[in-house]
């Protein structure tokens, strides 16, 4: 321990500390001192105010042996004190010194192994802190710091998911393409219009890949949002008839109004709107709003309780299949509670075994 205290004495929280004590130290006996001196002054002047007085009476040749008598008292006085004080800080001073190197020792010991945990973290090694200090704040960091690594460990794989999601949903109408344009050049298949229609269709999902994840890097940009007064419930009316299928349930204040960006209002309806149609059994919603909030339910299977942290997560998604149309690309979500940050609002999720519902707070 004590070759340990040698290697941090260069450290500034150790020379802090030391200077700390130290200076504190001094300015106490200076205080002291002071005190002690004006005190016994006084008293020393009540005293021969007093006596003398009486001695005055009594006996008035006495005075001068009296003052000369508390000045040297007063000298002697002083001087054990000061010698009391000297000693009090030999004895008292190293222990305190040592006390102050062992507690700085111990945070010092914690922040190097959070450094080396950073740099580990720099170089692309995220693995946990797995220490605890018994100190609060040391203790508060390593949470932060674990925080911050599983959320970078969420990322990586994200990231690790999303080459192989965009290589597969791109490899897959490439390669269809690749092997009938093949197919027509070799002459065994010929350009009929189904066959055109075919590649198109191809290469029209290949493109909603490409401007969906350009969608979603224009919008992470947005700055001020166009915000005009509209009448929610004939807006989510006209929105829901897009989804025939959907059995949609607005209870919303026929004069309810609110102030939104139009188009992003709803790009954010069409999404949640979409989920559902995808995916709650049986097709059906509640859209219901006040001054406060924007609720919108459904009734299928709800999420579980391990993907609902993560939802909003771009490139996240609850539903793992690659199928065009019920897997995803999972920015749906992302997209919607960017939209819903851009005018100012908070958007939660609630589900249970009886469906989900999304509350968009307008405060």
């Amino acid at each position: 321990m004590i070759r340990g205290w040698f290697k941090t004495l260069g450290s500034r929280i150790v020379l802090l500390v030391v200077t700390t004590a130290l200076v504190t130290a001094v300015l106490s006996s200076l205080f002291l001192n002071w005190q002690i001196s004006s005190r016994f002054d006084s008293f020393i002047g009540r005293q021969s105010a007093e006596f003398g007085s009486e001695m005055k009476r009594n006996r008035p040749m006495a005075e001068p042996f009296i003052y000369k008598i508390s000045d040297e008292l007063r000298q002697s006085f002083i001087s054990d004190i000061n010698q009391v004080i000297l000693l009090a800080l030999l004895i008292t001073l190293p222990p305190a010194i040592l006390v102050a190197l062992i507690i700085s020792d111990r945070y010092l010991i914690q922040s190097r192994r959070i450094k080396r945990g950073l740099e580990d973290v720099r170089v692309g090694k995220l693995d946990k802190l797995q220490f605890s200090s018994n100190i609060t704040e040391i203790d508060d960091l390593v949470r932060a710091f674990n925080g911050a690594v599983e959320a970078l460990n969420r990322v990586e794989k994200l990231r690790d998911d999303l080459i192989g999601d965009i290589s597969h949903e791109i490899a897959t109408p490439l390669t269809k393409l690749k092997v009938q344009v093949s197919a027509i050049r070799d002459g065994l298949y010929q350009p009929t219009e189904q066959k055109i229609a075919t590649l198109l269709e191809e290469v029209d999902y290949l493109d909603f890949l490409v401007n969906r994840l350009r969608h979603y890097s224009e919008i992470r940009s947005i700055g001020e949002v166009n915000k005009q007064e509209i009448t929610l419930q004939s807006f989510v009316k006209k929105i829901s008839k897009s989804y025939p299928g959907l059995d949609t349930m607005i209870e919303i204040d026929k004069d309810f109004r609110l102030m939104a960006d139009k188009n992003y209002l709803r790009e954010i309806l069409e999404n949640l709107l979409s989920n559902a149609d995808k995916y709650a059994d049986p097709k059906r919603v509640k859209i219901s709003a006040n001054q406060d909030s924007i609720r919108f339910q459904d009734f299928g299977p709800g999420i579980s309780k391990k993907d609902l942290p993560y939802i909003f997560e771009r490139l996240y998604r609850v539903e793992k299949s690659r199928n065009r149309q019920t897997g995803g690309m999972g920015l749906g979500l992302a997209i919607v509670q960017t939209l819903v940050e851009a005018h100012g609002w908070r958007i939660s999720v609630e589900s249970d075994g009886s469906g989900t519902t999304f509350i968009i707070n307008s405060y």
